[in-house]
């Protein structure tokens, strides 16, 4: 936990108000460890939730590409691009 709100808040020791805002997101997104449980996650919370798992993590990696980040591209293999 330590090490995620590191990456988030730039003064861990000093943002308090910062660190208990955040850390009931931080400890709910504990059980997610790897990014097919994730995209799940996702897809679960969307029009996709009543379908077949594989279906649910198409349907998150399309809701990611075209309205999380679509001024990078929307096409296959653009998730390198928009993590830099």
């Amino acid at each position: 936990k330590c090490e995620r709100m590191q990456m988030i808040c730039y003064n861990t020791t000093e943002d308090d108000e910062l660190m208990t805002m955040l850390m009931p997101s931080i400890e709910e997104a504990a059980v997610i460890q790897d990014e097919h449980v994730a995209l799940d996650y996702i897809g679960k919370r969307g029009n996709a939730s009543a379908v077949q798992r594989s279906e649910r993590i198409k349907y998150a990696r399309e809701i990611i590409q075209k309205e999380l980040l679509p001024h990078i591209g929307v096409g296959e293999g653009v998730e390198l691009k928009k993590a830099y």
